[in-house]
């Protein structure tokens, strides 16, 4: 296996393990916000991802159609909307306080 960096989340009673690392450019998710509802934005491009599958719920939306940033500063990066895919989650449970996540 890869080495990575695991992020741990707990929101209320809900623990989530995923890959701290936004798919958008690999990134820390490091401060992310995560929602209520179990959504978190990466704090960097706000794109949103559901912490229990890891879907996709919304791709960065300061970005034009054509990938580019709407910041004409950074438009000369040309389409950096690649790497658009999931959230790599990771299944947790709590058993007597202890957090466990499966790797593989």
């Amino acid at each position: 296996m890869e080495a990575f960096d695991l992020l741990v989340i707990r929101t209320g009673e809900s623990v989530f393990a995923i890959n701290n690392a936004c798919p958008h450019l690999h990134l820390p998710l490091t401060n992310a916000d995560v929602t209520e509802e179990g959504v978190l934005v990466c704090n960097m491009h706000l794109s949103c991802f559901d912490l229990l599958t890891g879907d996709i719920k919304a791709w960065c939306p300061g970005l034009d159609p054509d990938g580019t940033a709407k910041n004409p500063q950074i438009k000369a990066l040309g389409n950096i909307s690649k790497n658009r895919t999931p959230l790599n989650v990771f299944p947790v449970r709590v058993n007597e306080g202890r957090i466990w996540v499966a790797l593989e």
